[in-house]
């Protein structure tokens, strides 16, 4: 009796995860909400929250208050611009480095932008 109560339990759960897995797959696919560069909006609102103590995505005054993106991850990236300046200072290298090498296409780097861009560059 118990074996069979777990297997029906097991089984439930089965049908659940797939059915939830679905669902998530069906949203990511069909009804994504994310726009391309949004990751400069969130960016430009840390910087606003921590230069002009201000919420908003505008990148020259007036800084109007928007509410067009949630606040929990612009927080977080003001907290880290704000605790750990190398890191940002990093990732936008990092950033410049992508930006060069798409606009490069298949050409190699030269020497001097290379060394500007790597890790060790920017330290």
């Amino acid at each position: 009796m118990n074996s069979l109560l777990d297997r029906k339990r097991i089984v439930l759960l089965t049908i659940l995860l797939v059915l939830a897995f679905g669902f998530r797959l069906f949203v990511a696919l069909r009804l994504a909400n994310d726009t391309p560069d949004d990751g400069t909006v969130y960016s430009q609102i840390a910087r606003n929250v921590l230069e002009q103590h201000v919420y908003s995505h505008e990148e020259q005054p007036p800084f109007s208050p928007s509410l067009i993106r949630l606040p929990g991850y612009p927080f977080f990236l003001a907290a880290i611009q704000r605790n750990l300046p190398a890191v940002c200072k990093m990732n936008r290298t990092f950033y410049f480095r992508a930006a060069v090498e798409r606009s490069a296409g298949s050409r190699v780097l030269s020497g001097s932008t290379r060394n500007l861009t790597t890790p060790t560059g920017t330290f």
